[in-house]
This record gives C-alpha cells, structure tokens and sequence, in this order.
C-alpha cells in the first residue's frame, strides 16, 4: 500500500546579526525570538539547517586569542591585524628590544635569540609553533608560523540537534561546518540548497533560540561585522530501515618502509550505543561492533556483492573477499566509507516497517566510540609502521524518510491508541580472556533473554588487539580447539561435541546452520578452504588470508523460514560454551555474540520508548 500526502510546509527564518540581541561586542552569539511558533506536525519532527550565511572574514591572523607573548616574565601584547610573518618578527623586536627575532623564509619558521637564557610562553606561541615554556639561548619554532587565519567557522544553535561533531564533542546543536575560503576582509557566501548540514532538533516547537559562530579552534568568532543567515525549518518523518553511516577516515603511519595500511569502514566502530528520552533509556548496547559487523559479514554476505558494492563502500579487496585494500601510504592517506549499522534504527529493520519517532518527545541518540588505531588499521608493506593516528571527518547518518497526511496519521493514531509495538533482534556481546596454553575452558554467557536466536563464538589473539602489524578485527583463529559444546543450564543444545579438528568441517556447517541452509548452492558467506582452520596470525600483505573461524550455534526451535520467538530462553539458566584444545592455545579474547528475540514499544501518550527481550 502506498500513501501519498501534502508535505507539510517549509519554514525559512531570516536572521541579521543587526536585527538580535547580541550577547557581547562581536557578532558571533545572537538571540532570536520568532514572531510566531513553528509548531511540528502530527506525524513529524523538525529540521534545522543554514541554507544560506553571508560574513565579512574579520576575524584576524593575530588576534584577542594569539596576540599575547611572555619572555622570561616579561609580557607584551601585540595590535591584533594580518601580519606577514616578516612584519610580525619585526614588531617583535620592537616589543623585546633586548632579544633578536628573525623569520627564515625558507624554513617559515621563527628564531629568538638571547645573551642570556630565556623562557617563552602565551598564547602567540600557538601561531608560532613554538612549545609553551620552550627555554634557551636560541629558540626556534618546532612547526611551521601559523598566519593563515581562521579556516572555518562552526554554526551552533541552542537547540538540542542531532549531530556529531567529532572536532568538538563537548559541544551539541552544531547546524554547520563552513569552510573559510575567501581572504581576509573577504565576504564569505555560504549556500546549502539541499540542508545535507543540520539536523532533527529535539523539540517539536520553536519559539526563539539562539545562533553562535565560533571559529576552527571552537572560540568565539571574532566578528566585528554583521552576519546574515537565512535558516530552513523542515518537516519530516522518519524510516530508519535504511540507514547508512558515511564518514571519511584520514590516517597517519609513523616509521616503517614503504608502509601499507587496510582497514574496512566498520573496523572504526568499537561500540554502538543507542538511547532514547534525551539518552535516559538505552535501547541498544553492542559492544566490539567492528568484530560482530565482521563475524556477520562473513556469514550472509553475498560473494557478488563484495566484489561490487564492498569495494566502493567498505575499502573491501574485490580478489580477497573478507580482506580491505592495502592502501599505499606514499599514494592514499583517506578513504571515504558508506556503513549499513547493525541496530534497530538500520539492518534489523526491514524496509517494510517504519518507525513511529515521531511519537517520541526527543529524537534517538546514537553514540558511536571509536577504535584505537592500532585496533582499526593493518599495516604491511616492505616494513610495517610503528605506530599510526587517523582522523574522521564528514559524518553523516542517512536515512530514508515518508511523509504522511494529517488525517492518514489521525486515522492511524485512532487504531493503535497512539501506540505503537514491533519485534525485532538484538545483539549484545560478552568477553572471556583465555590464557595461553590452558587446554580448556567453561565459558559463561550471562545474557538472560526469553528468546535466544543465535549464538557466534569468536577466538581473537589478545597480543594482536593492539598491534598495528596484525589484521585484529576480521582475523578470527581456529587456535588449536578441539571441540566444542554448548549447553543452556544442564540441557545440552549440541547433542555431541562438535569437532573442529583437521578441515573442521562439522564446525563449519553448524556456523552455516545459523544464518542459512548448509544444503543450499545458493547460499551466502565467505568461508573458505584458506581461511576457515587457521590457528596463528597471518601478517596482512597484498595476498594475505586472514583466519576465518567461529562457532556458530543455531538456537532456533523452529524453522528458519517461519520464525517466530521460538529460541532457547535463558531467563533461568546462561548458557555454557564448553571447549576443549587439541594443542597448546595462543592466549585470545573470546567474544560471545548473542541475538535474542525483542519487543519494542513506543507509547505516544506518554513518549516513552522501552524493549524487552
């Protein structure tokens, strides 16, 4: 069935910095009242984004933020203006008659000199690339003098918007990222037609708020002159089914020759968290995500598919099927990644079935912790790097969205009394640490759920964890098991041990059991002969083969085609993973991933979403 509706209209607010109440001498924090509400409607949530900004760059090389130095107690404090770094040296030494400063134009770095030893410091050693409390006869600056001004500003409303910043995480309500690309005392033009900048604000009614400008270091923008901004207000309903995690991950390695590094997008995402009601409820926890996003990949995913779509969007190996691009250091420093999240709010929801957020007093909450580098990324080459950053920029969560009509809305309220149930799944995760050369091991799986689904069991060498030469997140290892055997209580699930001895075949149809029939030539995944029974690291190369191993256990009643909350319940008993080793184990993280059956409820009568699993 489909529905077609009037989108409810737009709303365009029009702000001068000439107009508002400003909270000090610069134009860079105004508040705005509106002359009427924007009132959200039945069915809706409310968009705020900058569709367009007009600003005189004025904020200066050296300013009320760089313009104050100290040498050894004494402290002189610098005009504000766009100095070149010559004129800058000069009016130092006009400031320090007793010490010669000298820029080098080959070098862009500045030199202090002294008789005598000196100590420097203040906040002009920010643009001076010097160290704070640096001392000497002579000191020179460590990175290259820093005039080039401000290279963006950020645009901040009071509201409570649903973006990440991960530039500034102790500040919310960011609407936009302008790049500062006109020279100073320039009129920078900003537009955004299509508002991809922004977000869903958590107040279904606007009455006023407030605008702030601040500049790349997150300070207070130093505008001395009038802005304008006209912001766009739009109405939307959301379908989370489709939602896509973009971002752009630029990285660093130190040392190493000719270093190599490979990761696949979802080796940045250690946790996943999702909340509701201004994040007291938490809906969805799912820690070590990069290594359950990596376990599932291996199990449903369409060999095809990673040979087309995974190369674009996950930096996949279209000849390595479960491993990333090794980039070239010399040659690709970033990759831009597109992420299906496994949650409620993406994967987990079919695209038939559409979220009621709008019956929610505040939007969801998604928190997203990063992994360590050394974590995330592989690297190879003739020499490994020692160590390696990176960074992300260009976060965007995309999702579909319907609209619908008042009345279809009314009618719907009507026949649900305005509230709204569903199922679905979720995943959680439970660590056990095994010590090297213990031959077996008990491992308890505290979840207590009415429904468990499914159950995969992952061997991860703990020394690999955090070292930048190993493949940590897709390198799952045999090491040396046995067999295994899973029991809930002292009920058995596994009617005899399964072997995972020799090609661990038996090990590996019961992992394909979980998610697809073994009998089937038109099943998924990417297990294979080379991948599946390794019991060591593989260092990551260009023709590299990581180990694939997991024990999978169905805990399905019933048949896969006709599912029902028909799994194995745990509320009285945990389940039991008992493992024995047929050689000396490697000491590894053991990673229990379990999927249960859930129910979720939003209730629009008191916009309280809550699950029970």
């Amino acid at each position: 069935m489909s529905i077609s509706a009037q989108q409810p209209n737009d709303s365009n607010v029009y702000v001068s910095s000439l107009w508002t109440t400003r909270t000090g001498d610069y134009h860079n924090d105004v508040e705005i009242t509106l002359p009427r509400p924007i009132i959200a409607a039945d069915g809706y949530s409310l968009k705020m984004s900058i569709l367009s900004l007009t600003i005189a760059s004025m904020q200066m090389a050296v300013n009320v933020y760089t313009n104050s130095l100290t040498i050894s107690g004494i402290t002189a404090t610098l005009t504000p203006g766009n100095y070149s770094a010559t004129v800058l040296a000069a009016a130092l030494t006009s400031l320090f008659s007793t010490r010669s400063v000298a820029f080098n134009t080959l070098t862009s770095k500045m030199t202090f000199s002294s008789s005598t030893s000196m100590v420097i410091s203040g906040s002009m050693c920010d643009i001076l690339g010097i160290s704070q409390g640096a001392s000497g006869l002579v000191i020179s600056s460590q990175q290259n003098v820093d005039l080039s001004g401000n290279d963006s500003i950020y645009v901040y409303t009071s509201l409570s918007v649903d973006s990440l910043n991960a530039a500034q995480a102790s500040k919310r309500g960011l609407l936009a990222l302008v790049q500062n690309d006109v020279p100073p005392l320039g009129i920078l033009h900003y537009w955004d037609p299509d508002c991809r900048q922004g977000g869903i604000i958590g107040d279904r009614s606007i009455f006023g708020f407030h605008l702030s400008l601040a500049d790349s270091r997150g300070r207070g923008l130093l505008a001395s002159l009038p802005f304008s901004a006209m912001i766009k207000i739009t109405q939307v309903a959301t379908d989370p089914s489709a939602t896509i995690l973009n971002f752009t991950v630029t990285v660093t390695l130190n040392g190493g020759t000719a270093p190599t590094w490979a990761s696949h997008g979802y080796s940045y995402l250690q946790s996943l968290n999702l909340y509701a009601s201004a994040g007291s409820t938490q809906i969805e926890s799912v820690a070590q995500y990069n290594a359950l996003h990596a376990a599932l990949r291996d199990c449903c995913t369409s060999q095809d598919m990673v040979r087309t779509r995974d190369t674009l969007t996950l930096g996949s190996d279209g000849t390595r099927l479960r491993s990333p691009v090794p980039n070239v250091y010399s040659t690709t420093t970033s990759c831009t990644y597109a992420i299906p999240l496994i949650s409620v709010i993406g994967t987990l929801s079919n695209t038939e079935r559409y979220l009621p957020l709008h019956a929610l007093s505040s939007p969801l909450r998604l928190d997203i912790e990063l992994a360590n580098a050394a974590t995330a990324i592989a690297s190879g080459g003739t020499t490994a790097a020692t160590s390696a950053t990176y960074a992300v920029t260009g976060v965007t969560l995309d999702c579909e969205y319907i609209t619908l009509a008042d009345d279809a809305h009314r009618s719907i309220c009507a026949l649900t009394n305005n509230q709204f149930a569903w199922s679905s799944s979720q995943w959680k995760t439970f660590r056990t640490v095994h010590a090297a050369g213990q031959m077996s091991n008990a491992i308890m799986i505290p979840s207590r759920v009415t429904s468990m689904k499914s159950l995969l069991i992952a061997q991860r060498e703990a020394a690999s964890g955090f070292d930048l030469s190993k493949s940590s997140i897709t390198q799952r290892l045999r090491n040396n098991l046995k067999q295994y055997q899973v029991r809930c209580g002292s009920s058995w699930i596994n009617a005899t041990p399964v072997s995972a001895t020799g090609t661990a075949l038996p090990a590996y149809i019961e992992a394909v059991k979980v998610f697809s029939n073994p009998a089937s030539e038109s099943g998924c995944g990417l297990f294979a002969s080379d991948s599946w029974a390794l019991d060591t690291n593989v260092a990551p190369t260009s023709s590299s083969v990581e180990g694939s191993f997991i024990i999978g256990v169905e805990l399905e009643a019933f048949s896969q085609n006709a599912k029902l909350i028909s799994g194995h319940s745990t509320s009285a008993n945990s389940l039991v993973a008992e493992i024995a080793f047929a050689s000396t184990p490697l000491g590894v993280n053991i990673d229990c991933f379990t999927e249960c059956d859930a129910s979720f409820f939003i209730d629009g009568n008191t916009k309280q979403f809550t699950v029970a699993a």
